[in-house]
This record gives structure tokens, C-alpha cells and sequence, in this order.
């Protein structure tokens, strides 16, 4: 079994989190490397959320276009567990939504938001079988810009655990 942890954290065989993690702890078991932000951020629609921090890069992800893009390359083809949450409002008033891309085609069971002008705390978790490179990205699903706020903690976190690998 292989582990890779994206906050967007990844699990990563070889390295536990206790070792090096820096950052938000990731709600999966296993080992991890992460990504995430401490900073304030707007998010367009159909854009993605930016993160700047990133604790371990490795072959099987490719999280150098994270912190400029939020594309997350997912290079080892297999059945990953990705889990997230942002702290979000929209800009304006109205119904809002955060949810997981795969290729720019939204992830069934990963969107989630709110409606409320004040921040709230949201996400969730899906299984997703991924064929190899693939592009994920956390991304603005609604049709109202979005702010990621940092209050308590980090303004975006994702986790991704490679639980089986592709045969």
C-alpha cells in the first residue's frame, strides 16, 4: 500500500507526518506531505485556490504549479482519498460553492458551500479513481467571486491519500 497526504496534504510512502509536518494536520491516517495557505484569498469563478505552503514534493506529486495556479499534478495512476476545507464567504451575497476539479470537470460529491455573507467553514471527502497525469485542483464552483479567509487556522487545507495503486 502507497500513501500520499496533500492541506490541499499528501501521503507519501516513507515519510511520516510526525517527522516534518508543518501546518494543518490532515483528517487521514497515513504518511503525508501537504499544501496550504495561511493567506486571505479571492477566488474567481472557475479558478482555483492558491497554496503557497508546501511541505514535500515528491514524483507521484507535482505541486510546483500549486502556490501560482493550485494545480495539483497527480502523476501514479490509483484510487486516491482526498479530503478539504477552506474557510469561505462570498464577495457579494448569494449562494456559493467550493469543490474539486479533475482535468476542469467537477468531482461528483466533492461541492460544497453555503449562503450566508459571513465566513463559514466547509468541506468534505471523496474516493476518486485517477488514470495518470492528472490535474486536481480546489476550485471556486459558484458564479460569485470567493474569499478564503485565514482566521484561526489556515484559509484552505487539502488532504490526498493514495490508497491503491493502479495495476
Amino acid at each position: 500500500m502507497k500513501w500520499l497526504f496533500l492541506s490541499a496534504a499528501l501521503l507519501v510512502k516513507g515519510l511520516d507526518a510526525s517527522d516534518s509536518f508543518i501546518g494543518p494536520t490532515c483528517p487521514l491516517t497515513g504518511f503525508c506531505a501537504n499544501a496550504f495557505s495561511n493567506f486571505t484569498q479571492t477566488i474567481l469563478p472557475g479558478n482555483a485556490a492558491l497554496m503557497e505552503e508546501i511541505n514535500v514534493q515528491t514524483r507521484d506529486v507535482d505541486l510546483l504549479l500549486t502556490p501560482l495556479v493550485g494545480d495539483i499534478v497527480l502523476n501514479q495512476s490509483g484510487i486516491y482519498k482526498i479530503a478539504w476545507s477552506a474557510q469561505a464567504k462570498p464577495t457579494f451575497s448569494g449562494s456559493w460553492s467550493l469543490g474539486l476539479t479533475l482535468g476542469h470537470v467537477v468531482v461528483a460529491g466533492s461541492v460544497y458551500g453555503g449562503t450566508d455573507n459571513i465566513p463559514q467553514n466547509v468541506g468534505g471527502s471523496v474516493l476518486i479513481s485517477i488514470t495518470a497525469p492528472q490535474v486536481l485542483r480546489l476550485s471556486n464552483i459558484s458564479s460569485v467571486p470567493l474569499d478564503l479567509v485565514s482566521s484561526a487556522g489556515p484559509s484552505v487545507s487539502l488532504c490526498i491519500a493514495l490508497i491503491e495503486i493502479a495495476q
